[in-house]
């Protein structure tokens, strides 16, 4: 059972743009390696967050990223992300205040950018925990974190000093060491698709440079990769990775991971995995669900789209079969997003602004569903005009709420029945109050329509008002005592499953197991995998649906 709380670590999850990348290294069997055979994955800690980045998406690009490439288990420690950048940028990471932080991890990710920290006793002791052997890989603005402070520690860690950076431009990354293991399969010089170029104004004794660029506004040459060691730790360290286009590229993150190896001694002399250290063999049964969150929107507790999602991913990483993929405050941007998916999930504010038919979106969309990915669309994204999007929902999930036509009333609806359906596998009859939409448009005749939610609105709930336009509506009011379908299925011809879940307008509804189990249950459907037998078990309790809204 997965049980959420509010203070459990994150397993963070790779963008599609990222596992598009081909790799440039394919971690064949090695012809000689450093230790032992290593069945169980490296414990990799990535802490991350502070001001200038987008740590959201790239805490995500590197854990997938990595894990991709190499036995790694990730922890993610995200601080440091709200407020304005200067008060991000002053913050401490609570774990690394206690004692003995380090004692679980083998390995330390640092993607920070916390350069206005000047506590010397906090920062000498993130530094001692390395120098007593805890390896690190440090990325890009690590490098200009705590360099305020009246200590040489964290620049001794780094093994370089920097306090400024050159224009935003791509630049040419060129191979200095192609012998040593980090670098060999790194090509010999590598564009990055953008950049913000560190200008390092010393390198340390022991420090031996991998790779350098040249800077346009310095005329001059700065280092760019490197490795040394720090006391009884090895430190991997590269200042490139501002931009998610860079990070997300294969030559990056092969790189990262070749560095992260290193350091835990899980590298061969040819630059590739040691026996044990390999990522596991990919699943060809696995299925790829990526969820889309909208950004915020209504009040708080209401539409709550982040929170929403990011309980499915909570709830949905554990469970066999299924890999989860999440997006957060809007539609991904990252080329390739929704490659390799098998279901796709919207829950967003829908309308004539849904986020699914802006631009070319729709047009990308239906070029997946005629390929068989599974569609569930939740709450105001079932909601599409009629002339733009509402053949194609017809089409993909089977129905759609259109203005003047659906109606959607606040109202507690009874579940007293539900169908025999792996939608419904685990789920009990119940009751529950919610913006409860009904009177889809559906297909003509119903056609392959399995309903999954119906209640009976009451007399009350049909002569409105609606929320939104408030009615009430002739056509509404004459069908008093007829069954509203609220939650639905479909199955396609090209392959395809559909799903159409009109609650989800209070977000603490998410906490009553059935309305959950429904959603959850759907998620899994769609996607192609397996329901577990007594659906999927997931408890969340108050303090989880608090921690995350908007």
């Amino acid at each position: 059972m997965n049980i959420l709380t509010p203070n459990f670590h994150q397993s963070a999850i790779l963008p599609a743009a990222a596992l598009a990348v081909a790799t440039l290294f394919p971690f064949a069997a090695p012809s000689s390696a450093y230790g032992s055979d290593k069945a169980e994955p490296v414990r990799a800690l990535l802490i991350t967050g502070g001001g200038w980045h987008d740590y959201e998406s790239q805490k995500v690009i590197l854990t997938e990223g990595i894990a991709a490439r190499a036995n790694v288990e990730w922890t993610v420690v995200a601080e440091g992300m709200e407020g304005d950048t200067g008060e991000r940028s002053r913050h401490k990471v609570g774990l690394q205040q206690e004692a003995g932080w380090g004692e679980d991890f083998d390995v330390v990710v640092y993607n920070i950018c916390f350069s206005n920290v000047t506590d010397v006793s906090f920062i000498e002791g993130i530094a001692r925990e390395h120098e007593a052997g805890l390896p690190a890989v440090m990325l890009h603005c690590a490098f200009h974190s705590y360099r305020r402070a009246e200590t040489q520690a964290w620049r001794e860690l780094l093994g370089v000093v920097s306090n400024r950076h050159e224009a935003h431009r791509p630049f040419t990354v060129e191979n200095l060491a192609p012998e040593h293991p980090v670098m060999k399969p790194f090509p010999e010089t590598w564009d990055t698709p953008r950049g913000e170029l560190y200008m390092i104004e010393e390198v340390l004794e022991g420090v031996t440079p991998l790779a350098r660029a040249y800077g346009v506004d310095t005329e001059a040459y700065h280092t760019t990769v490197w490795v040394h060691q720090y006391g009884e730790g090895r430190v991997f360290g590269t200042t490139i990775g501002h931009h998610n286009e860079t990070m997300a590229a294969g030559e990056y993150l092969d790189l990262v991971t070749r560095g992260l190896l290193w350091t835990v001694g899980g590298l061969t002399d040819d630059g590739t995995p040691a026996p044990g250290f390999e990522a596991a063999a990919d699943d060809g049964d696995r299925k790829r669900l990526v969820l889309v969150a909208g950004g915020p929107s209504h009040g708080r507790g209401t539409h709550e789209h982040n929170a929403g999602i990011r309980l499915f991913s909570d709830c949905l990483e554990e469970l066999s079969g299924l890999e989860v993929v999440a997006h957060y405050n809007g539609w991904p941007e990252e080329p390739g997003a929704f490659d390799g998916a098998d279901g796709i999930v919207l829950y967003m504010d829908g309308g004539a602004r849904h986020p699914a038919i802006q631009g070319d979106r729709l047009e990308k969309l239906e070029a997946l569903m005629d390929r068989g990915v599974g569609l569930a669309l939740f709450h105001y994204a079932v909601e599409v005009p009629a002339g733009r999007g509402g053949a194609q929902f017809l089409d993909w999930v089977g129905g759609h709420y259109e203005t003047y036509y659906s109606v959607n009333p606040i109202w507690e609806a009874e579940f007293e029945s539900l169908p025999e359906h792996p939608i419904t596998r685990g789920v009990e009859p119940f009751s529950i109050r919610d913006e409860w939409y009904f009177n889809i448009r559906f297909r003509p005749d119903r056609e392959g329509i399995v309903p999954i939610l119906q209640a009976v609105p009451s007399d009350e709930t049909r002569d409105g008002p609606y929320v939104n336009p408030p009615g009430p509506y002739e056509h509404i009011v004459d069908a008093k005592g007829e069954i509203a379908t609220t939650a639905w299925a479909v199955e396609r011809e090209d392959g395809g499953r559909g799903f159409g879940f009109t609650g989800g307008h209070f977000h603490e509804n998410w906490g009553d197991p059935n309305f959950r189990r429904i959603a959850l249950n759907a998620l899994v459907w769609i996607a192609g995998a397996e329901v577990p037998e007594g659906g999927v078990d997931c408890e969340v309790n108050e303090e989880y649906l608090e921690a995350h809204l908007d």
